[in-house]
């Protein structure tokens, strides 16, 4: 069985609230309750990110508490040549340090707090490994690996591959770029590996995407972007469509009808099961 092809009793979207909820500078209105396909996943984009600072345990943990079917996490390599996860080139945004993830070995990132600047309940969060990782979610939710700024990081897939090849549930993994090279890499390196590729924003005709079907599972699609013939001519080649990054009502409103077989957001809580 396809890894996105996980059957998913139905589950509806929750009413968030009466009033207007004020979330990193834009506006979230009520939501309002819209049934979901059976099939349709839920991917915690960096974990549960609205709740807990991204890319960390705390996240990954509330994402599965919130019934997360995938964590959503970046990598980079470190000066030293380890895989860990962190989104931005630089540490500054959600560390008390500074400076790019390549010109620090894994011994200084391991000395920062990546909980402190989201919040002080979550102080003493670490930067993660993704061998970390993979043994904290055994068993566990699935896992959405994005391998970030790739020019940076000559031989990162090898590397991730290396990693991820002998997971007991590597069924469960999901390796993603935007770099479409990137993944014919990775497929080429295993093929047994689920791969995908993330748009945003341009528009894939058919014959793209029927050559995407020689080595990518699933196409993450920005949902700005996404449309009907997109979706029909993606299942016509066998390949998943999830839309990210869900953060307004009709964001969840145009996936749903739009037949997705995934939503990527940062409020899992958004979603009952």
């Amino acid at each position: 069985m396809s890894l996105l092809s996980v059957l998913k009793s139905s589950f509806i979207l929750v009413l968030i609230s009466t009033s207007l909820v004020i979330t990193f500078g834009f506006v979230t209105k009520p939501v309002k309750t819209v049934p979901l396909h059976e099939d349709t996943i839920l991917v915690a984009h960096r974990g549960a990110s609205y709740h807990a600072p991204e890319n960390t345990l705390g996240a990954f943990q509330r994402g599965i508490e919130l019934n997360a079917d995938y964590l959503e996490c970046d990598v980079q390599l470190t000066k030293d040549g380890h895989v860990v996860i962190m989104h931005d080139k630089r540490i500054d945004r959600t560390t008390n340090f500074y400076g790019m993830v390549k010109d620090l070995t894994l011994e200084e990132l391991k000395k920062v707090d990546a909980g402190l600047m989201f919040s002080t309940d979550y102080i003493g969060e670490e930067i993660l490994t993704l061998e970390e990782l993979l043994i904290a979610l055994n068993p566990g939710a699935g896992i959405m690996i994005e391998i970030k700024y790739p020019d940076l990081y000559p031989d990162i897939e090898e590397k991730v591959v290396n990693i991820i090849k002998d997971y007991q549930d590597k069924h469960k993994i999901i390796v993603q770029s935007f770099d479409f090279d990137v993944i014919k890499k990775v497929k080429k390196l295993l093929p047994d590996v689920e791969t995908g590729v993330i748009v945003s924003k341009r528009k894939l005709n058919t014959t793209e995407i029927a050559d995407l079907a020689n080595y990518v599972n699933v196409i993450n699609y920005n949902v700005n972007y996404l449309s009907k013939d997109i979706v029909e001519a993606a299942h016509n080649n066998d390949i998943m469509v999830t839309a990210w990054s869900i953060k307004k009502q009709k964001h969840f409103n145009k996936a749903m009808e739009l037949g997705v077989d995934g939503i990527v957001t940062n409020f899992p809580d958004w979603i009952i099961k």
